[in-house]
């Protein structure tokens, strides 16, 4: 760490102060090109995410995940009444306030059931939230538990933005993507 800052972040602003979106960008899932704004539609070459009712799907295809999607109808049950994930929500939005204070923006790779960026939304209600997920079966659960988030089914080896968020996070996802280097390099590249 030379200058207080791991190697990654040498050369990089380390935050983006205002609104992300005025200098991150999307990725066209086509030509590679990259564009602003809310519209997920590339000026390029066309490309459109497909809208399915609740999210937008920039990938089709969570079939070699270590993941099964069976699980998720399963979690809310869990999640309601288990310590563990209340308090991790706890934590993770104490974090958020105190490591980065002025943050307007956050994405959630591998958002699960939702219960994280629900209680994102909650805890800090001017943070524009957006939650990826491989699994279509998570993100129909997001929708419900967490309006306001922004949904966009997407692959962490794959994620569509480069420069978009002031902060993102993957909770319980990275040991279930064999190729966890490339998940976690995407991270990095969307913040």
């Amino acid at each position: 760490m030379r200058d207080g800052r791991p190697a990654y972040m040498r050369g990089r602003s380390t935050f983006k102060a205002g609104n992300a979106s005025e200098a991150g960008v999307k990725i066209c899932q086509a030509c590679a090109g990259r564009f602003g704004g809310p519209a997920w539609v590339c000026p390029s070459c066309g490309w459109e995410a497909e809208w399915h009712g609740a999210y937008h799907a920039v990938t089709n295809s969570a079939d070699d995940i270590g993941y099964s999607p069976e699980f998720f109808d399963h979690l809310p049950a869990a999640e309601a009444s288990h310590f563990w994930f209340a308090a991790r929500n706890a934590l993770i939005a104490w974090a958020t306030r105190a490591y980065f204070p002025a943050a307007a923006s956050f994405l959630e790779v591998g958002c699960g059931t939702g219960q994280v960026v629900g209680a994102l939304r909650q805890a800090i209600p001017s943070l524009q939230v957006t939650a990826s997920e491989a699994f279509p079966e998570g993100l129909r659960i997001t929708a419900r538990r967490a309006p306001g988030v922004e949904l966009v089914q997407a692959d962490a080896r794959a994620l569509p933005w480069d420069a978009e968020f002031d902060v993102v996070g993957a909770f319980a996802v990275i040991e279930h993507i064999a190729e966890d280097a490339a998940a976690a390099r995407q991270l990095a590249q969307a913040a």
